[in-house]
């Protein structure tokens, strides 16, 4: 049975970071030292939620992007564009937004406008809180944000993978039409297990779904996102037999756990005021997961191709 297909394009100036950005997602950490200068286009392919995910790294130089313009098949059919941006080079700005802009208007004119997302990278942990950096952030926003055309904005930096894998993940799965259901039974799991954030992930890290209560448990969860790979880690040892993983943070509790929907691996983050929250799940994950079999099939169904 074939794998139904999704073109996912990576675009920018030279060296706005969209290859170490793959890599991170990839998690081949050793070769981001030594990147070269993307010659042309570059495909990777990533298997997400049974779907044969393409991936174009388009590189940035000057001589790339004219040749891209005379052959407009390089963005036809495209389902989500990724337009990286590096914020320390402010000088170029306005050369990315006409970039930017040249891409848009080719989707017009092709009459499919994909989900775009646009990584302001390179927001890196120390410079993060800078003023000259919150600046140009805001300027980044105000500059490519386009009235007829939906972006979504992410911050992001190799130093924080999950600050990558966070806009990845949106602009995946904003193409799915089952995301609302998916809502209400992550809502509903919530009100079952006492939990203040859920964060559902596939076997790629790639964030299906969440729930927060309010916007201080969502910063927590996200702060806590690296726990996962901690527990992925332990599982992998082949001496330890590591079901769940749960601490308790204060007043509230946390619960990670794999778990299998439709013969594939899913994490299940948790934080719950349950004080017995590994009975409360050991209870209700059952259910929850045989709701999850019919919502995670075909979830991300392609758009339709003109």
């Amino acid at each position: 049975m074939n794998k139904k297909m999704l073109k996912v394009l990576f675009a920018g100036l030279h060296n706005s970071g969209k290859t170490s950005i793959l890599l991170a997602l990839q998690k081949k950490y050793s070769q981001i030292s030594g990147i070269k200068p993307t010659k042309g286009v570059e495909r990777v392919g990533f298997d997400v939620l049974g779907l044969d995910l393409k991936v174009w790294d388009m590189g940035g130089q000057t001589e790339f992007r004219e040749k891209y313009f005379e052959k407009e098949e390089y963005f036809s059919q495209t389902d989500v564009l990724f337009y990286v941006i590096d914020i320390l080079d402010f000088r170029k700005y306005y050369e990315a937004l006409t970039y930017f802009l040249k891409i848009i208007e080719i989707f017009k004119n092709q009459g499919k406008m994909p989900k775009i997302v646009i990584f302001i990278h390179k927001i890196d942990p120390d410079i993060q809180n800078d003023k000259i950096i919150l600046e140009n952030m805001q300027k980044i926003h105000l500059l490519f944000t386009q009235d007829e055309v939906e972006i979504a904005f992410f911050n992001t930096t190799i130093y924080n993978e999950w600050s990558i894998i966070q806009g990845f993940s949106y602009g995946l799965t904003s193409l799915s039409n089952k995301g609302p259901a998916l809502e209400t039974q992550l809502k509903e799991f919530a009100s079952q297990t006492n939990s203040t954030f859920i964060l559902l992930l596939d076997k790629n890290r790639v964030m299906i779904g969440s729930y927060k209560e309010d916007e201080m448990h969502k910063i927590l969860g996200d702060r806590l996102m690296p726990i996962i790979d901690i527990y992925s880690d332990i599982r992998n040892l082949s001496h330890y037999k590591l079901t769940n993983l749960i601490a308790q943070l204060s007043d509230v509790n946390l619960f990670v756990q794999r778990i299998e929907v439709n013969k594939e691996p899913y994490y299940l983050m948790i934080i719950s005021r349950s004080s017995s929250i590994g009975k409360v799940i050991e209870k209700t994950l059952p259910e929850f997961v045989k709701r999850l079999e019919e919502t995670l099939e075909e979830f991300l169904l392609p758009i339709e191709k003109l």
